[in-house]
């Protein structure tokens, strides 16, 4: 099936008496490559051929027999109890490359391979899901287009997702704008109102102040005109009494007793007075 430059590295062990005794105790790993080869008339060739026909141009020789050119085909593989196996099934040609995995039964002599056909040009998106399985004998090539179908929808759906979270982003950052907009012209008018309520209370507490001054000095007021009443009236009572008492002889004697009692009273009207403006203030 597969023609060109060979590239073997194997490390392998087994033990056992049989053929297939050595299958099933084969473990290790090997790598291959081939180089500058064809991939000959077979069916493969025909499956790999019709699903790379979009990609590159099929040669035929002179036989008539068509095959699909590469520069390189191989990958590395684990074997396990006789089953090898691999992610990274790689081939490259002039105009296309395959990418895939799987693995080879070498105990059942089975095959399940999942290839993936594509153009080298990097922006396309399609590619030919080519699945490879069952006996040595009687493989199937199956070229499945859910895969492809499914592979495109993720791409698809991805785009969406990514756009509708671009969306959600816009409209979150958006509503954020907003509300901190709103919380800024909502402080404002709190701002504003607590001005208000502090020009309100300071203008009550200025008129109350000034009621208070208002009360001390009407009291103030009242209380030594009603204490001057009183010291006249008692100082006029006095120099009537000692008028007559004494005479004209006493009235220098009078005057300095005058004195010493307008003295007293006005020590007397200072005290009531402290005592008055003591429980205003």
């Amino acid at each position: 099936y597969v023609s060109g430059g060979v590239y073997l590295n194997t490390q392998l062990t087994t033990r056992g008496n049989t053929v297939a005794t050595l299958k099933q105790n084969l473990n290790g790993k090997a790598d291959i490559e081939f180089r500058e080869g064809t991939i000959r008339d077979s069916n493969l060739a025909k499956k790999v051929a019709l699903a790379i026909n979009l990609f590159e141009k099929r040669k035929t020789t002179a036989k008539g027999e068509k095959v699909v050119t590469f520069t390189k085909l191989g990958g590395d593989w684990k074997a396990n109890k006789g089953v090898f196996s691999t992610n990274n099934i790689q081939l490259l040609a002039p105009h296309f490359l395959i990418n895939g995995t799987g693995n080879i039964n070498i105990v059942k002599n089975s095959v399940d391979l999942k290839l993936r056909l594509r153009s080298k040009n990097k922006d396309t998106k399609y590619f030919a899901p080519l699945h490879i399985h069952g006996p040595f004998d009687k493989l199937k090539y199956e070229i499945e287009l859910d895969v492809l179908a499914k592979s495109l929808l993720k791409g698809d759906l991805d785009k969406k997702k990514a756009e509708l979270k671009k969306k959600l982003l816009d409209a979150k950052a958006k509503a954020i704008q907003q509300l901190e907009a709103h919380k800024q012209a909502e402080l404002q008018k709190l701002q504003a109102k607590k001005e208000q309520a502090q020009q309100r209370l300071k203008a009550e507490q200025d008129k109350l102040k000034q009621r208070l001054l208002d009360e001390q000095n009407k009291a103030q007021k009242l209380l030594q005109d009603k204490l001057k009443a009183e010291q006249d009236k008692l100082q006029n009572k006095l120099n009537d009494k000692l008028k007559g008492a004494l005479g004209d002889k006493a009235k220098e004697a009078t005057e300095n007793v005058t004195e010493d009692v307008k003295k007293k009273l006005e020590d007397e009207v200072k005290n009531k007075l402290k005592d008055a403006f003591g429980g205003l203030l």
